[in-house]
């Protein structure tokens, strides 16, 4: 068997040859950049996707402390009222005790000016008053 030797290849089969193989390996590349294309909208569409969540987390957060801080905005008028009152009343207990008390003192003091046999005396025994 002989050797053949291939036809030359002429300048236009060799132009056309290089053309197809431009062509193939430009629509891998274009098929490859597509694909990084949709993987890279998929990551801005992710991104996007937590910095919304994350938005929504914080406003809900913020509501959240908004109701808890008017809760407790709440809880303390309440209780300044409470204390007001239970001011009040002290200081209404403490005005009755001490007119109580200023009444005891008066009824001591007839008490101890009263003699052994209960009637008052309106002065000393040697002044020469009256008794009563």
């Amino acid at each position: 068997m002989a050797l053949r030797a291939a036809p030359p290849r002429t300048r236009a089969s060799v132009i056309a040859e290089c053309l197809t193989e431009v062509d193939v390996r430009t629509a891998v590349l274009a098929n490859e950049l597509g694909l990084l294309e949709g993987a890279l909208a998929r990551s801005r569409e992710r991104v996007r996707s937590f910095k919304q969540e994350r938005k929504g987390q914080r406003e809900l957060i913020g509501q959240t402390l908004q109701m808890a801080l008017a809760g407790c905005q709440g809880r303390v008028a309440e209780l300044d009222g409470e204390l007001e009152h239970v001011r009040q009343e002290s200081a209404e207990r403490i005005a009755h005790l001490e007119q109580e008390l200023t009444r005891d003192k008066r009824v001591r003091a007839v008490d101890n000016s009263k003699d052994d046999d209960g009637t008052l005396s309106i002065g000393s025994p040697r002044s020469g008053k009256l008794r009563a």
